[in-house]
């Protein structure tokens, strides 16, 4: 009686054990652009998510992805943006993104750093990487979220479905955020020569 108990204990567990592996099953795939319309690929990544989107980008001016996040934050889902100061001069539509709720930094360090033939200079945020916390996503490699890194330039992407790889990212995140970031808002209240003066009067 004790074994025909004990069989039928395991038999009960033994399938929820399976799918707990299953959830945590790591696989990565690779893209390459233009070839593989990486856009497409990012969006539908976009809207799966449910839960929280970090993405730190160089340049942010496609506007179907721009669209998926304004989405996904009126569906509830918690989106950060860091991009670098090239995404302003690249007149990306912040204005819209802001008054959508969704949390906007803009990289601005304080220090610079010395180059090899002695000259100092503002250090870029050149990281191209989107954290999908539900999902167990992250998407990295070459691909600046502009049209033409999708349907002209040549790119890599590598999409890691591992769960044990969000947290390192969102560490990165963070820690770029409270290194050298303003927000949006607090960046364009800071007059400088190169700003559109009409755009930091008037921004939200």
């Amino acid at each position: 009686m004790k074994i025909a108990s004990l069989l039928a204990l395991v038999f009960a567990v033994a399938p929820l054990i399976c799918e707990e592996e299953a959830s945590h099953h790591a696989y990565v795939e690779s893209y390459f652009s233009p070839k593989d319309n990486v856009d497409t690929k990012l969006i539908s990544l976009i809207e799966q998510e449910t839960s929280s989107i970090k993405a730190a980008v160089y340049c942010l001016t496609h506007r179907g992805i721009i669209n998926a996040l304004v989405e996904a934050k009126k569906r509830g889902v918690e989106v950060e943006l860091i991009i670098d100061p090239f995404t302003v001069k690249a007149r990306a539509p912040l204005r819209r993104m802001a008054q959508s709720g969704m949390a906007i930094y803009v990289w601005d360090p304080q220090q610079k750093q010395m180059t090899d033939r002695g000259k100092l200079r503002t250090p870029l945020m050149h990281n191209k990487f989107c954290v999908f916390s539900k999902l167990g996503v992250v998407w990295t490699g070459s691909f600046n979220f502009t049209s033409e890194g999708s349907l002209a330039n040549q790119e890599n992407v590598v999409v890691v479905h591992d769960k044990t790889q969000v947290a390192p990212f969102v560490e990165q995140f963070d820690s770029i955020k409270a290194e050298g970031c303003k927000s949006l808002r607090d960046f364009f209240s800071i007059p400088k020569k190169n700003k559109n003066k009409k755009e930091t009067k008037n921004f939200p």
